[in-house]
């Protein structure tokens, strides 16, 4: 699992039950199914793929890390639908 899913499960103290995400904003470079946090860095294609939030990703995340939480994505095409559903429905 990469670091950002880790915080996200655990937060910095490893007590995300006592501290649940109720906000998240996004700002990254979006395409359909993903978010990719390192675009045009020149980065070799692994150290891009870690630096890149995929629905697979997503599928990782604790559902208890999160209280009745507004998220916003300020990425392109996170709305766009792969199959039936989208990165920011996911």
């Amino acid at each position: 699992m990469n670091t950002l899913n880790n915080y996200i499960n655990n937060g910095s103290d490893n007590n995300r039950k006592e501290d649940p995400i109720t906000k998240i904003r996004v700002f990254s470079h979006g395409y359909v199914g993903k978010v990719a946090f390192g675009h045009g860095l020149g980065l070799s294609n692994r150290k891009e793929e870690n630096l890149t939030w995929t629905m697979e990703k997503l599928e990782n995340l604790d559902d208890k890390a999160f209280q009745k939480t507004d998220s916003i994505f300020y990425s392109c095409n996170t709305g766009s639908n792969v199959g039936e559903i989208s990165f920011a429905q996911e």
